[in-house]
């Protein structure tokens, strides 16, 4: 099955836009530039987050079954003993396959762990409320729990025939009102969340934070040349070259030093917020604080070396590898299926140092941050971040001690009761 166009289920100007993902430019709107104007700006300080003083009540929603490291995040989390784990909802596409993903992972953990609180793993929406992109797989999703010609068969029955989108929508609602300060991990596209915004304004009020794991490299001034005007023309899109909104920093140093400096910067989109910009900017247009990690921070670190061998050899131990026994064996099998399909035998952590700045502060944060206040643009996900000390938002500008947080990844791993 050839990765298909999915039907957006809202309303989206930019939905006929053909462009492949990457190649698109920023195009600010007059109106979304008449909102940045109006935002609150001024000197941000880098700072990192308050240290944890009590357990986190974590909900994750994620697209696990493609990219290695979102099962890598599950497993990093399940261990975490200042976490409560309160529920897995699965987005993007074939999410009945991500959950069985998930369920392999964590079924076995209640085994071994009878005394910690089962919770849900919950399919949600298969299609985004608006985006141009088409659906991203690599072909590897279910596999080696279910053959390739089943995953085939249950993703084109569920893209096919719609399947209930609400599901993953309404446990995020479910866990808003019956868990303490609920932290939501948003490691996926973010249509569950934008789905129970909208259905379900009310729970705003019960969400202490979103983590997300969103955003992609600065735009710097190597990178004028992506600046066009906006328009609505297609026979126009991508060459109208104009000059950005606002100066752009020279150098990664010289953006942090904007940012803290108080001046609006520049984002390029990711998979998981260009995945569907609608929702992303939903999200964003809450008024939930909102921690972003960026994969300008993400890029600095990279997992490799023991703990990747050790799940090599656990993945390769595995009696049965379509029911693993432990966790690490599921870990380890859906990393053999990526790497296969990449050809890689490391993996930039983005999502387990996620829901490590979902958890922790202080000390155990790996990441310096300033506030202010992110935009997401409604033309493919480019997002504006503008500073200034009070924003709810949270953007993530600077990796810390990146080999403590591996050295910590590898031995959960490695000494975890899996």
């Amino acid at each position: 099955m050839e990765n298909p166009k999915l039907k957006n289920q809202m309303p989206y100007k930019y939905e006929d836009r053909t462009l492949p993902y990457r190649t698109e430019c920023y195009e600010v709107s007059p109106a979304e530039l008449k909102c940045i104007k109006k935002f609150p700006q001024g000197p941000s300080p880098l700072h990192m987050t308050p240290p944890t003083t009590k357990k986190v009540n974590i909900l994750i929603d994620t697209d696990i079954g493609t990219d290695f490291d979102d099962a890598l995040a599950l497993l990093y989390a399940l261990h975490l003993k200042d976490a409560n784990m309160v529920g897995v909802t699965t987005t993007y596409g074939p999410t009945e396959i991500r959950a069985i993903d998930a369920h392999k992972i964590c079924d076995p953990f209640f085994k071994l762990h009878p005394d910690y609180p089962k919770f849900p793993i919950v399919a949600g929406a298969s299609c985004p409320l608006g985006s141009h992109r088409k659906l991203f797989l690599y072909g590897n999703e279910g596999l080696p729990f279910i053959t390739f010609e089943e995953s085939r068969k249950m993703s084109e029955k569920q893209l096919l025939e719609s399947q209930d989108q609400w599901l993953g929508a309404d446990y995020i609602k479910y866990a808003a009102e019956h868990f303490e300060e609920l932290v939501i991990v948003s490691i996926g596209i973010p249509t569950n969340i934008a789905r129970a915004l909208t259905k379900y304004p009310e729970i705003e009020d019960k969400i202490a934070e979103i983590v997300v794991m969103g955003c992609g490299s600065e735009m710097l001034k190597s990178n004028e040349r992506f600046f066009m005007k906006q328009s609505y023309d297609p026979k126009v899109w991508g060459k109208k070259q104009c000059p950005p909104p606002f100066p752009l920093p020279t150098d990664a140093k010289e953006f942090i030093e904007y940012v803290e400096a108080g001046k609006p910067v520049f984002l390029y989109p990711n998979h998981n917020i260009s995945g569907d910009t609608l929702a992303s900017s939903i999200m964003f247009n809450s008024k939930i604080p909102i921690k972003v990690i960026t994969h300008s921070v993400t890029s600095k670190f990279w997992f490799s070396g023991e703990g990747i061998d050790y799940l090599h050899k656990a993945a390769e131990n595995t009696v049965n590898k379509k029911e693993p026994q432990r966790p690490i064996e599921a870990t380890g099998l859906l990393m053999e299926m990526w790497f296969g399909k990449r050809g890689q035998n490391g993996q930039c952590p983005h999502d387990p140092l996620t829901v490590n700045e979902a958890v922790y502060g202080g000390e155990q944060s790996h990441v310096e941050y300033v506030n202010g206040t992110l935009l997401i643009h409604e033309w493919a996900g480019f997002a504006t971040f503008v500073p200034h000390k009070e924003g709810r938002h949270l953007l993530g500008v600077k990796p810390v001690h990146p080999e403590r947080f591996l050295e910590k990844l590898k031995t959960t791993i490695m000494t975890g009761d899996w």
